[in-house]
């Protein structure tokens, strides 16, 4: 059973148990929803710095370098024009610059600009810092150059710069290949070096379990005990752990686990506080959140496109009436708590809707 309150203390060793649970041998993909990386951004939910914060190295820049790494790290999706010509017409070496770079090659989904600006900046010989090796493993870890990511790790840590950046790109680089044991191992490992945690750590690793490929059947349950952790640790979950929650739970053969976490979820929209401090530990008024939801509740098959209402109904076909029961109360509780969908989603209800009709 999940627990979704700060506890009084921390069970120092509970992430211990998790790890040694995770590593035993026992032991989504995109359906037309908002990419997670950018639904953490829109939230807020990303370890992120004023774009002035990145020239405020020990480097002596010239105004120049100082104005150009400055624009560059406030580069946006549709700005890589502008970034790629600025960087390629650059003639220095400051590293703050090439650590604006990859931020926005980055930030524009040009994975493998950044990493050529990487490859640029290590070649020059440039002043190298726990930035430069998080945007570096960030990078590789979109490419699925693992190796790579490890190798950008094990240098960080060799140049004696790892901080929580750095952990967090670490454990971000794991979760886009679904690498859920380098993913909790690298909790552990920022305990060993007294770092401080928060949501962010936490909820990549469950996005580590959420993408993961291996053992499915019970993979939820790894992700359960990552969230123990994770309020055992004094921290509170946000809407993004419990979408990657969600999405962890998908696919899972066992529809009582599903009807758990739907009844935890229920708990979690609880009010909290009061006047105008009252707030939500969960706030299901987030598409993203309920498509995910409702996409787990039916096991809808992931890596398809579902142009319409009756491509949903055809997945959904073999789907037990036990299920579709479920998947519907979900569905009632959130259209009475007028809880926005996507396309997807309302295609998704209008599919179960009518799979029981037609089965009385």
């Amino acid at each position: 059973m999940i627990s979704l309150q700060p506890r009084k203390s921390i069970n120092p060793n509970l992430l211990r148990f998790l790890l040694a649970w995770i590593c035993s041998p026992l032991l989504f993909a995109h359906t037309g929803q908002e990419p997670l990386n950018s639904f953490r951004e829109r939230k807020g939910f990303a370890l992120r710095a004023p774009a002035s914060s990145w020239v405020k190295q020990t480097e002596v820049l010239t105004e120049e370098e100082r104005s150009l790494a400055v624009m560059l790290a406030r580069t946006k999706k549709k700005g890589w024009a502008r970034a790629s010509k600025a960087i390629q017409e650059y003639t220095g070496c400051a590293g703050v610059v090439f650590n604006a770079a990859m931020k926005a090659a980055h930030a524009c989904g040009e994975y493998r600009e950044g990493v050529s600006i990487y490859d640029r900046m290590c070649k020059m010989q440039s002043a190298r810092c726990t930035i430069s090796y998080s945007m570096a493993m960030k990078l590789y870890g979109r490419l699925k150059l693992m190796r790579k990511v490890q190798e950008a790790f094990d240098e960080a840590e060799a140049a004696g710069v790892i901080n929580e950046i750095s952990i967090s790109a670490r454990i971000e680089a794991a979760a886009a290949e679904g690498d859920w044991n380098t993913a909790a191992g690298m909790l552990d490992y920022a305990q060993q070096c007294n770092l401080s945690l928060d949501n962010t750590h936490f909820n990549s690793v469950l996005a580590a379990c959420a993408n993961s490929r291996q053992n499915r059947s019970i993979i939820y349950k790894a992700a359960n005990q990552v969230v123990d952790f994770m309020t055992d640790y004094n921290l509170q979950p946000d809407i993004i752990t419990f979408t990657n929650l969600v999405r962890a739970h998908h696919p899972s053969e066992d529809v009582g686990s599903i009807r758990n976490l739907w009844q935890q979820l229920l708990q979690a929209e609880v009010v909290k506080g009061s006047g105008s401090k009252a707030s939500k530990l969960l706030d299901i008024s987030d598409e993203v959140f309920t498509e995910n939801l409702l996409t787990t509740a039916v096991q809808l098959p992931k890596n398809r496109f579902y142009k319409s209402e009756l491509m949903v109904a055809e997945a959904l076909d073999t789907t037990s009436s036990e299920r579709l029961r479920l998947a519907q109360v979900i569905v009632a509780e959130l259209q009475a708590k007028a809880a926005p969908m996507t396309l997807l989603g309302k295609r998704i209800a209008g599919a179960v809707r009518k799979a029981l009709r037609q089965r009385g």
